[in-house]
């Protein structure tokens, strides 16, 4: 199934499968790209210019509504009307099942601020709050916070003061628990090993993960307490923190996802001046 442009946008596109999935791989997030591979149901299209993928445009349908999990187009390609080719492109497919469209992305830059102004254009309206996204505040704002200043009640241990193996059976505790993990397990290279704490054994654990983006900023992606413990949780996040504003710069940004209503409310407790930075736009179709 191949698509032409009515407007003059050069290209063609069609859709990405997994017989054609290495050509466009690098257009697609990592995770949409090993579903794609794994035949799971994943609608994907791909714009190429003069044979070369140029970029792509991934979701799945759920609840009425077409969830964009992945939309890129290769900067040096940005402007010849691509984004609004791809964009058209499902949409008229979607009309036919029935189904709107819907793209969330966490907002971190000026990129996401034109991709913002892009779906306007394209006719797309911010949503009402639909499900929970990800803060985000600045080392120097987290180094005012009150619960840096008050001893622990418990005591931490950074992963690198831990010995390896006795973290990786924790790590395929976790696993078995189906606890959140980073990408990779413990072992992933992002992880900042001095922020990220442990406190507990192989039974009764608790432990946080600070990895450090690409870009330098740093995400707390995962905080677990498997004990009957409430006041690890509070040293974890303390030690944590309390590493990150000695270790990096004070403009360094710090990302917080949400995962449900109490780590939100603690975020903004804890954090009064972390921002929301997931954006959320719709059209219906």
């Amino acid at each position: 199934m191949i698509f032409e442009s009515y407007d003059g946008t050069p290209g063609l596109i069609g859709l990405i499968v997994p017989e054609n999935l290495e050509q466009f791989g690098t257009l697609l997030l990592p995770e949409v790209r090993d579903a794609i591979a794994a035949g799971e149901s994943v609608t994907a299209i791909g714009w190429t210019v003069s044979a070369v993928a140029v970029g792509a445009l991934a979701g799945v349908a759920e609840g009425g509504w077409f969830e964009v999990l992945s939309f890129y187009v290769a900067p040096e390609y940005r402007g010849q009307g691509g984004g609004t080719f791809l964009l058209e492109t499902m949409e008229s497919l979607l009309e036919d099942l029935g189904l709107s469209i819907r793209i969330s992305f966490v907002s971190i830059g000026s990129e996401h601020d034109e991709l913002a102004g892009f779906l306007g254009h394209r006719g797309f309206a911010p949503a009402e709050h639909v499900g929970y996204g990800m803060y985000a505040v600045s080392l120097v704002e987290v180094a005012g916070i009150h619960m840096l200043k008050k001893p622990g009640k418990v005591k931490t241990r950074a992963f690198a003061e831990i010995d390896p193996f006795m973290l990786k059976r924790v790590g395929k505790e976790a696993d078995v628990k189906m606890l959140p993990l980073p990408e990779g397990g413990f072992s992933s290279e992002t992880i900042d090993r001095d922020a990220s704490r442990f406190c507990g054994g192989e039974s009764g654990f608790a432990f946080i993960v600070m990895e450090k983006d690409e870009d330098g900023a740093l995400i707390l992606s995962v905080l677990v307490n498997e004990s009957d413990n409430i006041w690890k949780l509070n040293a974890l996040l303390a030690d944590a923190l309390a590493v990150v504003v000695k270790k990096y710069p004070p403009e360094t940004k710090l990302y917080i996802p949400i995962v449900n209503e109490t780590s939100e409310k603690l975020v903004r407790y804890l954090l009064p001046g972390a921002k929301q930075t997931k954006r959320t736009y719709e059209k219906e179709l």
